[in-house]
């Protein structure tokens, strides 16, 4: 995150010094801190999958879509290998649209 906040910076900076102009950036880090991507250990994640498909069969293991995440969770990832999962996380349809939740 410290890369990507001295890009934006020179950037902005460089951008605004071509037109003869200053550019100051504030991204209020003090106020809503950055957070890392989320990023799940291939070898854990592969471990995990195979244990939930003996455990639930291999017909109810589905994989998710990949998505750009910040989660509290991604600061423990930075210290240790780790996998963030859903578990049981399916929602229902019934004929009244209203979302009930499925297990």
């Amino acid at each position: 995150m410290t890369w990507l906040r001295r890009r934006m910076k020179e950037v902005v900076e460089g951008e605004a010094l071509l037109h003869r102009c200053q550019a100051d950036i504030d991204m209020h880090e003090d106020d809503h801190p950055m957070y890392p991507a989320t990023v799940n250990d291939h070898k854990l994640h592969e471990h995990a999958e195979k244990v939930l498909k003996l455990l639930v069969g291999p017909e109810n293991v589905k994989p998710g879509d990949k998505i750009m995440a910040g989660e509290d969770f991604s600061f423990y990832q930075q210290k240790i290998p780790a996998v963030f999962a859903a578990l049981a996380e399916m929602y229902i349809q019934d004929h009244q649209n209203q979302t009930k939740y499925g297990q």
